[in-house]
């Protein structure tokens, strides 16, 4: 019985949670107001050190790190970069890769480290990032695991997560499927 209650109130949450993200009314689409310059490689450059200073990579030792600026989610008229992260690193005689996805604030200052087991950021929509994958193995500071889903929904200014799904049907309407 309990479980049913709060199988039905995490429901009604994705319910409500969908419902808000569509009546948003016009929601710019993040790849629409990217400037170039954002994308070309000293943006990465200055993103991977903005990283670097903030220590993102030193509990890793890292051999390599392959970095890319997928997309900015838009949350109360403002950026926030998203960043899909490969670091490779070193164990003797092989090589290990541990991915995570970064959302930084207009600042390049890191809200959110989330590490995944494959999953990949693909694209923002407002305040939603679609991933390429099941995101249930995320964790935040290690504390919570999400339920199931393939988008994650940002709010507070970066600062909370929930982790959602979306049927092809609930797709924004220029998201083709092949």
């Amino acid at each position: 019985m309990m479980f049913m209650i709060r199988q039905i109130s995490q429901n009604l949450f994705y319910v409500i949670v969908l419902a808000l993200v569509f009546s948003l009314g016009k929601i710019s689409i993040a790849a629409d107001k990217q400037k170039p310059s954002l994308l070309d490689n000293s943006y990465k450059e200055v993103i991977y050190k903005a990283l670097v200073e903030q220590k993102v990579f030193d509990d890793m030792g890292r051999t390599l790190a392959n970095i890319s600026h997928v997309c900015n989610l838009i949350i109360d008229d403002k950026k926030f970069p998203v960043i899909d992260v490969v670091v490779i690193f070193s164990t003797g005689n092989t090589l290990k890769w541990s991915p995570f996805m970064v959302i930084l604030d207009e600042n390049l200052k890191v809200l959110q480290k989330i590490p995944t087991l494959g999953e990949h950021p693909v694209y923002c929509y407002g305040n939603v990032l679609f991933t390429d994958g099941s995101p249930s193995s995320l964790s935040i500071d290690g504390h919570s695991t999400f339920p199931e889903g393939n988008a994650i929904l940002i709010s507070n200014m970066g600062k909370d997560i929930a982790v959602i799904r979306f049927a092809p049907e609930q797709y924004p309407k220029h998201i083709k499927f092949q």
